[in-house]
């Protein structure tokens, strides 16, 4: 509860204190299952809020650790392998490592269980990683493979079950049309 009031308040520092003392908590008792989840979960959570008061090399560090526990525990294909490698492309890109980022992610997104999930929670998370790819290839100057992205990034959000009217839907449709007014202005010799 504490860590969730701090991060409303966009209080970070003190949000990744307290998950580092829920880690400690949790890497101190027993080593059940549901246990190892709940300190792969808590360690995601962490990431995020290290990568929120730019202590990247500390996300990072420890978001390569979640990836090798979610490997461990789920299993390289599962789910949260990829959520896992996503959050870490995530922390890669805010420390401006962009072609790594883009073969992090580019990871995950091939792992089928991430990639191409069939629950509808899991196709919003899935739907998020492809919109980034596609913002990651749009900062590397690969137009192309971007739009490709977010396509992907609009599929899963429609079968997700978001309605036409949705913000992110419309968003990215404005998005894939402007990209393909730009593409017809550049095949006209345009712009």
């Amino acid at each position: 509860t504490m860590v969730m009031c701090y991060k409303k308040l966009g209080r970070f520092v003190e949000a990744g204190e307290c998950l580092q003392r829920i880690l400690a908590i949790h890497e101190q008792t027993n080593s059940e299952n549901q246990n190892n989840s709940q300190i792969f979960q808590t360690m995601g959570q962490l990431g995020e809020a290290y990568m929120n008061s730019d202590r990247l090399s500390d996300a990072k560090e420890l978001l390569y650790r979640a990836g090798d526990m979610a490997a461990q525990i789920f299993g390289e294909a599962s789910f949260e392998s990829g959520k896992a490698l996503s959050a870490l492309a995530t922390c890669l890109d805010k420390a401006l490592q962009t072609e790594e980022a883009i073969r992090t992610l580019v990871q995950a997104l091939s792992i089928p269980a991430y990639g191409n999930p069939t629950a509808r929670q899991e196709r919003l998370t899935a739907a998020v990683s492809y919109f980034n790819l596609g913002v990651l290839y749009m900062k590397a100057g690969q137009r192309t493979d971007a739009f490709q992205q977010y396509r992907k990034s609009l599929e899963l959000k429609i079968k997700g079950g978001l309605p036409a009217s949705d913000p992110d839907i419309q968003r990215i449709k404005s998005i894939l049309a402007a990209g393909k007014k730009l593409e017809s202005l550049l095949t006209q010799g345009g712009p």
